[in-house]
């Protein structure tokens, strides 16, 4: 037969996806080669702090308790801070019913009422802890620890916590909890091993399939009418952005999967722009890393996501990745694979 009016033979009806049993791998080289360029070095100033290990170094602002520079071999990669990230250029299903308390709730202009950098050596690490109380409406609303261990072959090590201040409910108006970061525009090589190719959310992923993509940072964006968030993928295991001689970096979720999203353009700049061609030139990549990110649900027609797909919580979460410089010679999988 040669199928039916509503399909050809042979075409495929449905499709799913299984994981098989994880599988213990051989341990990464955390220490380097153990030469001279393989070690860690500290300068504490008044307003930064400044550390070396490898061929990496890493600038913490100590007013902000920010990551605000990651190098490798002199070039910047991370050339904007990592910071804490709620915001969104809102889409059409959010606009209407979370953008307004979001904004009530002075979400939109979080600022921090206390912060606190400390360090500390141990054995053949270094561990920095970032504390940050971010307030809204002269409320505190939520306690920040970024906890970075630092290692002699630039790896880094980043845990997480966002905890809720007292009084603030289980359910609050965010499209996501997760960090940010800006990254050096030169590295516009994409690839990752998570849910793709397209877009997907965590009520909308099925379709797409755990894989190994790769595309253009600029791939990323969705070129709707009215500019809004986008890009977002679940379940991602690792990603790498390299430039055009092939160094890089990767960011590897530990221990679990996590959502990830990188676009050409920062939430901010999305928001003050209209339509796509009002986009101006950004400075920087907007790298993108989360506890959970909302399901977009139905709202702009319809329902709003329903509860297990929002970033609910009570007192607090927790997640983890790492990230390491990535030479032009080296797989971003067989890293991963070892991380992961």
């Amino acid at each position: 037969s040669s199928g039916t009016d509503f399909a050809p033979r042979e075409s495929v009806a449905a499709s799913n996806q299984f994981s098989f049993k994880n599988v213990d791998s051989d341990k990464w080289n955390f220490a380097g080669d153990g030469d001279e360029n393989s070690k860690i070095s500290v300068s504490d100033s008044d307003g930064t702090l400044k550390i070396k290990a490898g061929r990496a170094e890493l600038v913490f602002d100590k007013k902000s308790a920010e990551l605000a520079s990651y190098s490798v071999a002199g070039t910047p990669i991370i050339d904007a801070p990592i910071s804490f990230d709620i915001e969104s250029a809102w889409i059409d299903n959010f606009r209407k019913w979370m953008g307004p308390q979001f904004k009530n709730r002075g979400f939109d202009n979080l600022s921090s009422v206390k912060s606190d950098v400390k360090w500390e050596s141990k054995d053949d690490r270094l561990e920095v802890s970032c504390k940050n109380t971010l307030a809204a409406n002269g409320k505190d609303i939520f306690d920040n620890t970024f906890n970075y261990t630092i290692y002699p072959n630039g790896a880094v090590v980043v845990s997480a916590t966002c905890k809720k201040c007292k009084g603030i409910s289980e359910e609050i108006p965010v499209p996501r909890i997760g960090l940010k970061m800006g990254i050096n525009t030169k590295f516009d090589n994409v690839e990752f091993l998570g849910r793709g190719p397209f877009a997907n959310y965590c009520d909308r992923y099925t379709a797409a399939f755990v894989g190994k993509y790769k595309s253009k940072v600029s791939d990323w964006m969705e070129n709707f009418t009215y500019t809004q968030d986008t890009g977002n993928r679940e379940d991602v295991r690792w990603l790498s952005l390299r430039n055009s001689a092939g160094d890089g970096i990767i960011f590897s979720a530990q221990p679990k999967p996590l959502p990830m999203a990188v676009l050409p353009n920062s939430q901010k700049e999305m928001s003050a722009a209209k339509h796509p061609h009002n986009l101006p030139k950004s400075k920087h990549t907007e790298l993108r890393i989360a506890w959970k990110v909302c399901g977009v649900g139905n709202a702009s027609c319809g329902l709003p996501p329903k509860t297990q797909h929002k970033p609910n919580f009570k007192d607090s979460v927790s997640w983890r990745f790492l990230f390491a410089p990535l030479k032009a010679q080296e797989s971003p999988a067989n890293i991963g694979r070892l991380l992961f």
